[in-house]
């Protein structure tokens, strides 16, 4: 089984992923939805279901008007602050499309937010997986704090460190170019992330998107990811000027300094 999945660009630095089967979508995170609603129509799509990671706008506002044009069941977690959701998600659950053609199973990502979820696709690839991680992880980079603890961010990010290199990482912001520039004040020895940043220069020069992303190459040059690294924690701190203890404490240390970088 193949499916296709794309991006169609939305408000300013958002990405919702369209995965395409049998003239069917199912469309992750509309924050917006004119544009989607363009890329459906351009290609002969109907919604199949909408699924959402979490709560915040620029990844819910677009849902009234695409159940307008695609009446479909909205899959999310169980929050309060999104009763938009028809069928809820919970970890270790799976959902099916397409006589189970497509199947994920759902991850509980605290950490940006307390409901944050994922959706693990395990059969896109023969021998691979893929997940979009809404805005758990993005290359070179992660979610800020907005609900959740650091303590949960970094174990949600560890639990993505165990899946196979070859995992394919479908974000949802175009932020790599500006999270390559901390990645290097925090990592300036690291060659790949300062080869990896002269070649995402040159796709943003033609505005290309920079996603998606493998799991392999966040573990190179993702400093969240890499909280063990010498260097890592020698420039945390020197940036705190306190000694860390731990992976967490650097992390937590880490993600204050990008919050305000």
């Amino acid at each position: 089984m193949r499916v296709n999945i794309f991006p169609v660009a939305t408000l300013r630095d958002n990405y919702v992923w369209i995965i395409e089967h049998k003239n069917e979508a199912l469309v992750i995170d509309p924050g917006e939805a004119a544009p989607v609603i363009a890329a459906l129509n351009e290609r002969g799509l109907r919604v199949k279901a909408i699924l959402l990671t979490h709560r915040h706008w620029d990844h819910v506002d677009g849902i009234p008007e695409l159940q307008k044009r695609f009446p479909s069941p909205i899959y999310g977690p169980k929050s309060t602050a999104m009763p938009q959701v028809t069928q809820t998600l919970a970890e270790g659950d799976y959902l099916e499309f397409w006589d189970a053609e497509v199947k994920f199973q759902i991850w509980h990502t605290p950490g940006h937010t307390e409901e944050h979820i994922a959706y693990l696709l395990a059969n896109e690839h023969p021998g691979s997986t893929a997940i979009f991680c809404g805005d758990t992880l993005f290359s070179a980079g992660c979610g800020r704090l907005l609900g959740g603890t650091a303590e949960q961010l970094h174990t949600s990010l560890e639990r993505y460190k165990r899946l196979a290199a070859e995992t394919i990482l479908y974000c949802t912001h175009e932020y790599t170019q500006a999270n390559l520039r901390f990645a290097q004040a925090v990592e300036p020895s690291n060659v790949v992330t300062r080869e990896y940043a002269d070649s995402v220069e040159e796709l943003r020069l033609v505005e290309a998107t920079t996603l998606p992303t493998t799991v392999g190459k966040e573990l190179k040059i993702n400093p969240f990811l890499r909280c063990d690294q010498p260097e890592v924690v020698k420039q945390v701190e020197a940036h705190t000027g306190k000694t860390m203890t731990s992976r967490l404490q650097t992390f937590t240390a880490l993600r204050q300094w990008k919050d305000s970088f």
